[in-house]
Formats: C-alpha cells, sequence, structure tokens
C-alpha cells in the first residue's frame, strides 16, 4: 500500500472485482496501474521488492491511454505494471472489456463504477474501445467472450444492453442512466460506490472522505461502448478521458491516440485471460 502511495498508483483488474463479489484473492498476481511521471519511481521500488522484468511492451490503440505495460516476477509472483499516459492512472481501467472490471484499489479505498450489476455478478460489455466499425462486432464480441470465460464460469453474466436484464430494463433512462452505453460517467457522481480504508500512516490515524480520490485537480469521464438507444445494428465508441478541475472551465485532457491497432487491447486482456 506504501508504494500505491508514494507513487498514486492503482489496483485493477481482477482482484478488486473478486474482493467485492466475495471470491478468492491472489496477492501473487496484480495489475499496477502508475501515473506516466511515476513510472520509473515504481519500477525501482518493485525491483527492490526483487521482482524483475521479464516483459516490456509498448502499446498501442487503447486510445493512447497506455505508454508502457511491464511484467515483472518473483518466483511464483506476478505483476504486470501498466503505465497512464496522463498523470490519472484511472483513465484506462474504464476502457476495459466489461463493467466487471472496472474498479480498483487506491490507497484510501476501493471503488466500483458499476455497483448495481457488479455486486449481483453482471456486467455489460465494453467491446467497442478501439474498433469503431460496425463490420467488426462480431469478431471483437466473440473475442471478448472468449477472454471473460473464467468469469461466466463463476456465475458473472454478461450483456451488451442493460435492458436485457429485466430489473434493469425498467429504470433504464437513455443518456441517463448510469448502466446507460451512452451515458456520460465521472469518479465522483452518485452512481460509482467508494469504500474507505481506515489508513495509518506515521503513527496516527486519518481517514479520508474522498477516500479514492488520487489527485484532486483531476478526474476520469467516460462512456461505455455499445449500442444506440433504440437501435440493434448501430454502435458507438467507448471514450475515456482525463479531466482537470478546480480551473474556470473544466479541460479535457488530450491524448495522442496513435496506430488504433489490437495490440494493447490483446495484452490488456491478459489480466481477464490469467489465473487470479
Amino acid at each position: 500500500m506504501e508504494a500505491l502511495l508514494t507513487t498514486s498508483s492503482i489496483v485493477a483488474g481482477s482482484v478488486p472485482a473478486n474482493i467485492l463479489t466475495g471470491g478468492s484473492f491472489n496477492p501473487n498476481d496484480l495489475d499496477v496501474v502508475t501515473p506516466a511521471s511515476e513510472e520509473d519511481t515504481m519500477l525501482a521500488i518493485l525491483e527492490g521488492y526483487g521482482f524483475s522484468k521479464i516483459d516490456a511492451k509498448n502499446p498501442r490503440g487503447m486510445q493512447g491511454s497506455l505508454r508502457m505495460v511491464y511484467t515483472l516476477e518473483k518466483s511464483d509472483r506476478t505483476i504486470r505494471l501498466w503505465i497512464a499516459s496522463s498523470e490519472n492512472p484511472t483513465v484506462p481501467v474504464m476502457l476495459t472489456a466489461t463493467t466487471f472490471v472496472m474498479n480498483f484499489i487506491s490507497p484510501w479505498g476501493i471503488f466500483c463504477a458499476y455497483p448495481r450489476m457488479t455486486l449481483t455478478k453482471r456486467g455489460l460489455l465494453n467491446y467497442f474501445t478501439d474498433e469503431g466499425r460496425n463490420a467488426d462486432h462480431e469478431i471483437t464480441y466473440a473475442r471478448v467472450m472468449r477472454a471473460l470465460n473464467k468469469y461466466t464460469a463463476r456465475g458473472v453474466s454478461f450483456q451488451v444492453d442493460d435492458r436485457n436484464w429485466p430489473d434493469m430494463a425498467r429504470n433504464h433512462t437513455c443518456f441517463v442512466s448510469s448502466s446507460c452505453t451512452q451515458t456520460t460517467r465521472n469518479l465522483y457522481d452518485s452512481a460509482g460506490l467508494h469504500i474507505s480504508f481506515p489508513v495509518e500512516y506515521d503513527g496516527f490515524k486519518r481517514y479520508f472522505a474522498e477516500n479514492t480520490r488520487l489527485n484532486s485537480s483531476q478526474t476520469t469521464i467516460w462512456s461505455l461502448g455499445g449500442h444506440f438507444c433504440g437501435s440493434p445494428v448501430l454502435y458507438h465508441r467507448a471514450f475515456s478521458r482525463n479531466v482537470r478541475l478546480h480551473t474556470k472551465k473544466p479541460e479535457v485532457e488530450a491524448i495522442d491516440s496513435g496506430d488504433e491497432s489490437d495490440d494493447v487491447r490483446e495484452a490488456f486482456e491478459e489480466d481477464i485471460d490469467g489465473e487470479s
């Protein structure tokens, strides 16, 4: 936890989802997302703990939200270190393949973006992160579902539209409902779940009212990719962006998306395909 605090990093991937749904917690297989400026610091911390780099990838695609992916190992322990392109490590989390893993652990607590679905072992597919062409949707859907097989084996159900679940359909309002793919969300809206940690540092206990706030000057805004409301055939892309706060006008941070290939998408799903 000290390493997360020092570098403003978060734990993402399978571990937060498993904790939230009462599943097994495997501390030997972690996914950590670190801000761009803390890359060298986090690598030094992990290497100081005895981890060795066995792989490094310069990712493309994923809307430019990641700039480097490292795999580090120590005996039977594995850490996948994702280096964000911005100072906000939560941006790539909201571009993952399903809402079921749009959660993270920070030094202050746990955040769950879609608690109504996640806590009942349900997730929407977010499979238009890079592929915006309608002709690709069947291929992408099949690939994502293969990656999610380990979750379906544990009783998690997935849909492309929340209205396919009767209890969600009754309350769906397009552009308003938190689980509508066309609704723009942010980390501090009322739909997210924040679970705070009582944290003790330097010999005294501190409680954080806004416990998952990694940096009070920024947040993440995002929306899911999927069907346009009312259309079974037209699709829109997901997006996730860092937004700077406390200015006269909130500024959306631009990211050079580069080559929108599948390389990083497939790499990011290594966690989903993993054993954690």
